[in-house]
């Protein structure tokens, strides 16, 4: 399997993480009065669907940042999407209130799961390119 399918695969992993994540917390209805029966309360299908659709555009954007925008370096790639995802976690954080349901909060936990696997690749990255400027000196 080449990079890219592999590239792919991964992303459309993390949706799927993140679709499953905002199915969960549909079920939790977030701050009800103490008197109202929770199992009673309907499923949060539009919350559900919403967040599903706006994951779905945020790995799509991840997908054509790190896979299709070739003509720039691996690099710089995973930059310009931490860059795109830190200031989407920040928007996350910032409109975060306590008195939402669960799949409300999904959104922002995905965002710091993205954030915490591009820092891992950048890591990587860095590493591939100081062996290879190692490399590169040895050879001169």
């Amino acid at each position: 399997m080449d990079t890219k399918r592999r590239g792919a695969l991964a992303v459309t992993l993390l949706w799927l993480l993140g679709v499953a994540l905002a199915a969960r917390g549909g079920s939790s209805h977030g701050l009800v009065a103490p008197h109202v029966d929770r199992a009673a309360l309907p499923y949060e299908w539009r919350g559900v669907a919403f967040e599903s659709v706006v994951i779905g555009a945020e790995a799509f954007a991840l997908f054509w940042l790190l896979l299709r925008m070739t003509r720039w370096s691996p690099l710089v790639r995973t930059f310009a999407a931490g860059a795109l995802f830190v200031a989407l976690a920040t928007f996350c954080i910032l409109t975060t209130v306590t008195d939402m349901p669960g799949w409300y909060y999904v959104n922002t936990l995905w965002t710091m799961l993205v954030l915490l696997i591009l820092a891992v690749r950048l890591v990587l990255e860095l590493i591939a390119l100081a062996i290879g400027r190692g490399r590169a000196r040895r050879r001169a």
